[in-house]
């Protein structure tokens, strides 16, 4: 439950559901400029052009050209082909869907480790090389949601935060790479926040597991 939500859409390439709603909309925008000028809902929505009233569908719909900055006219669209002017919307809502979920990630210390320039599934849920399991290990020690007291600092009091087998020494993800003999899993710790490594990726996240389990 305390999983950043933003962690959700940008690990996965998933759109949040008002950019989906945004895309639909548009394109019924498209539909409508393009019905006969006989078409009721075609004078339904010049009606509203021409007499906009709070909380009207016009409204909404120049809202959403704002929020994907496009900087096209009723006309433009009307005249443009559905097939070029659905492809440039759902470029245009994919990089403002990231703009928006990047504004998100900077509010959670949790994903200050992670960077995105562009909004696609991640490659370890991707690949036939990862189980299931091992790709929701990564996901949970990428998003810094592992079971240390450091990702989780407000349940505990700051005499409180200590590693339990070592006194002394704040217990953060960092800290359980302390515990592993091997110094090639030290170097990759960064990696885990990469994109790509899908051998360090998992073999990291398995000792880190392990270690886990063990102690909780």
């Amino acid at each position: 439950s305390k999983c950043p939500n933003e962690s959700l859409y940008l690990e996965l390439g998933v759109l949040p559901i008002k950019f989906v709603i945004i895309c639909r909309r548009l394109s019924f925008l498209h539909y409508i400029l393009n019905r006969p000028d006989t078409d009721l809902l075609k004078q339904f929505f010049e009606t509203q052009c021409k007499y906009p009233v709070k909380n009207d569908w016009i409204h909404t719909i120049k809202q959403d050209i704002d929020i994907l900055g496009l900087k096209m006219t009723f006309e433009e669209i009307k005249l443009m082909k559905k097939a070029k002017f659905s492809k440039i919307i759902k470029e245009k809502v994919r990089q403002s869907a990231l703009e928006y979920l990047l504004e998100k990630k900077d509010e959670h210390s949790k994903m200050d480790l992670i960077e995105y320039d562009k909004l696609s599934i991640q490659s370890y849920f991707c690949t036939s090389k990862i189980s299931t399991k091992h790709a929701k290990s990564i996901f949970k020690y990428r998003t810094q949601m592992s079971k240390v007291k450091e990702n989780f600092h407000f349940m505990y009091s700051d005499e409180n935060l200590d590693c339990p087998e070592c006194p002394g020494i704040l217990d953060t993800q960092e800290h359980l790479i302390d515990h592993f003999d091997s110094a090639i899993d030290k170097q990759n710790y960064e990696n885990l926040f990469l994109h790509g490594y899908h051998k360090e990726k998992v073999i990291l996240a398995k000792n880190m597991d392990l270690l886990l389990n063990r102690r909780n």
